[in-house]
This record gives C-alpha cells, sequence and structure tokens, in this order.
C-alpha cells in the first residue's frame, strides 16, 4: 500500500467496502498511516 509496508491495498478497501471506518482500518493495519488509507479511498472512489 504506502511505502515500507508490507498490506495490499486490497486488505484495506475490503475493509473500507464492508463499513469499517478509516480509525477501524489503521486499527488493522496501523503499519498503513491514516492518511495513507484516506488518500487510497479517494483516488479510488
Amino acid at each position: 500500500m504506502g511505502k515500507g509496508t508490507c498490506v495490499p491495498v486490497q486488505c484495506t478497501l475490503e475493509l473500507w467496502e464492508k463499513g469499517y471506518s478509516i480509525e477501524s482500518v489503521h486499527a488493522q493495519y496501523p503499519t498503513v498511516s491514516k492518511i495513507q488509507i484516506e488518500k487510497v479511498i479517494q483516488l479510488l472512489k
């Protein structure tokens, strides 16, 4: 997903699509910053 992380974009998007908040996604993958999660979601909307 982001530089220095091993979390696939698909994993974070699946959680987002299931209704998880950005904070909840970040809690599942703390190595990914909230800003990175927000940017990916914005790009794919």
